[in-house]
């Protein structure tokens, strides 16, 4: 994404086809999933804040016991798939859509 000179044009771009990426990226999605990075950024996924969840009281087993957290993970999973599907059936990006198609293969298409 550093690359893009003009992030603007480029969200401006992809919000129609693509609006849960452009949620995800700009930190706008409704349930607070976000983008998250670790080794300088070389490294990056998708992580989500759980609220009024005390994770400090909590044994590690219960954790995905818990009803807020399992609501979350829910909510988390249907995001991820909605993600997915449009990132692979409509992104207007061909370079983006050719390297989906090399890690996942054709068979998804």
């Amino acid at each position: 994404m550093s690359s893009i000179k003009d992030q603007e044009h480029f969200f401006g771009i992809m919000k129609r086809p693509c609006p849960t990426f452009v949620q995800i990226w700009q930190s706008e999605h409704p349930d607070d999933i976000f983008i998250m990075s670790a080794n300088a950024g070389q490294t990056m996924g998708l992580g989500m804040d759980i609220e009024n969840v005390d994770y400090r009281n909590l044994a590690p087993t219960y954790l995905p016991f818990h009803p807020l957290v399992e609501l979350g993970l829910d909510k988390f999973i249907d995001a991820v798939n909605k993600l997915y599907v449009e990132l692979n059936s409509h992104c207007p990006l061909k370079l983006w859509k050719d390297r989906l198609d090399a890690v996942w293969g054709q068979e998804t298409l």
